[in-house]
């Protein structure tokens, strides 16, 4: 499992994590997960909000 961080706001990141689990966005940095090459909508696991910005 791969972790990066990605900031909110952008769509193509809000939909990445509504399909991750989360339920309301907030604006900010969240860490996701995901199983495979790249980040995309069939290999996101999971995301948590990072409200520091560190990784």
């Amino acid at each position: 499992m791969k972790t990066i961080q990605i900031e909110s706001g952008a769509l193509d990141n809000n939909n990445l994590l509504r399909l991750a689990g989360v339920k309301r966005i907030h604006s900010g940095w969240y860490i996701v997960q995901y199983n495979g090459a790249k980040l995309d909508a069939s290999t996101v696991v999971r995301a948590k909000r990072n409200r520091k910005g560190e990784i």
